[in-house]
Order: structure tokens, then sequence, then C-alpha cells
């Protein structure tokens, strides 16, 4: 080890290593000093060989610091290492969720739009739709919530009923859809759940297809899939903005071409009878 002091003379530096516990290793071949130069007030190098042990608190110092160093360095590997692969999860999960949609406009009225895209592997579109519409995030929970009236707004909803509710922002629900003859009327049971920020600047809700979580009933096809997300924003006091997105499998041998021909005429009516239920 080598520590560099500025000091006056030899003598000077002869009191320094006696500070530093270094007396003995004065005495013998363990330290040695050599001046860099010939007038006073310059430094001195003095260096400890490896099996120098002081217990001078100023040489614990010296070593504590160069191992609180090392520390640091490492952490700091450790952190930078850390934070690239953070960075390429969050650009590969950037690229997984919005790579595979190719949003176009399906429908564009009374401030309601409509999209659809294609999905991978899939012969049945997504739907996506954006509106501004009036009310606030308690208004909209509200009829979320009461599942009995949801016939009132949602597209050809026949009836729709609570199964299980862990509380007001998660509960189990069953939906009946009527569909037109000969087709046979489509169920499904829905995990609804809302998540709303702390600090009001967001409200999240996803209703998620569980199939199995009561037996079929006869006469009727269980939608087999189904996965809808909301993210609602408040732009004013008085008016929610709205992203929504849906992806459903039907089930039974209705063809994929027929579901997507009419794919933007339920979101459409839905959203307009909503508007009205959250102006009242």
């Amino acid at each position: 080890m080598v520590i560099r002091l500025r000091v006056t003379s030899v003598n000077s530096m002869s009191r320094c290593l006696i500070s530093l516990g270094q007396k003995k290793a004065l005495r013998s071949t363990e330290a040695f000093v050599h001046p860099s130069g010939e007038y006073p007030n310059i430094c001195y190098e003095v260096c400890f060989s490896s099996n120098c042990r002081s217990k001078s608190p100023i040489f614990s110092f010296f070593q504590k610091s160069r191992h609180r160093l090392v520390q640091i360095v490492v952490n700091m590997k450790n952190l930078k290492k850390k934070f690239v692969c953070l960075l390429l999860f969050l650009i590969f999960v950037t690229v997984a969720v919005y790579g595979q949609y190719d949003w176009k406009l399906s429908k564009d009225k009374d401030g309601i739009r409509v999209y659809e895209s294609e999905v991978k592997n899939s012969n049945l579109k997504s739907i996506k739709v954006e509106c501004v519409l009036p009310g606030t995030y308690d208004k909209l929970m509200a009829i979320l919530n009461d599942v009995s009236r949801h016939k009132e707004w949602v597209f050809h909803s026949k009836n729709s009923n609570i199964l299980k509710r862990n509380s007001s922002k998660d509960f189990y629900y069953y939906t009946e859809t009527s569909m037109p003859w000969p087709m046979s009327n489509r169920d499904a049971v829905v995990h609804l759940m809302m998540n709303r920020d702390s600090l009001n600047r967001f409200l999240k809700i996803t209703a998620t297809g569980v199939p199995n979580f009561i037996a079929e009933k006869s006469g009727k096809v269980r939608v087999p899939r189904s996965s809808v997300s909301w993210y609602v924003t408040m732009p004013s006091s008085t008016s929610i903005s709205i992203v929504y997105t849906f992806e459903a499998d039907p089930g039974g041998s209705m063809p994929a071409w027929l579901v997507n021909m009419f794919a933007d005429k339920g979101p459409y009516e839905s959203f307009k009878k909503l508007s009205t239920l959250l102006k009242g």
C-alpha cells in the first residue's frame, strides 16, 4: 500500500509514520521512505509491505475507504446491468403490445371512433373505441357495478347477474347475449376489476372471460375467450376520455367473416347508450 504525504523533512515524515502506528515498521524493513526532491515542503511516498498490520485509526481509515470505493464501483456496475436489462425488457414489451395491432378507423360518428385491427393467428378482428363522454369516474363505476342494468346499454345483452362479489371494484358476473335466428345465444362469465389511481389521474378496468367458473347452460354457447380493457382519464371535471379495447371468440360454428362484418356496430351502439346514461 502507498500513501503520499506532504511534509517538510524526513523527521516530519518519521513523526507521521509513528502517528500511523508504524514506529516498529520504521525501525524494520517493512516500511521505507523515498524523498521525491531535495527541498522542504515536498512529497514523500510511504510504502507498506503486505504483512504490515496497523491498528492505527488513520491507517484503518485508508483501508476501509479503499474497500468502500471498490464496493461502490461494483454496485454501480451491477446497477448499470440491471438498468440495461430493464430497458431491453420495456422495449420488448412495447413492441409486443403495440406491434401486434394495426388499427384502422371503421366508424366515426357522434364523437365515437371505432377502430378494427387484424390479429395474428386469428381470423377475428380486435376492436378499439375512443371517445370523450360526459361524466366522471364515479358515474362510470356505478354503471358498471349495476350489472342487472347492463342490458339497458350493452349491445344485445339479454340479462346479466352477479355471481360473486369480492368488492365494488372486483366481481364476477354472468351475461347472456341475444343472437339472431338460427344462431344460439352466447353466454359468458366475466371477471371485472377496476383500479382507480390514488391521485385521480386514471381509471383502469379489465373484464376477462372465465368460461369454467360455472357449468355451461343448455341451449347456449359459452364464449370461450374474451378480453376487455378500459383506460379512462378525466380531461375536465365533467368529462371522461375512454380508450376501450375488446377481443373475443364467440365460440360455436359462427363464421369469422360474419362476426367481422358487424364488429363495429355493437361497440358504437353500446357507447352511444352509455353516453346517455352518464348524462343522467
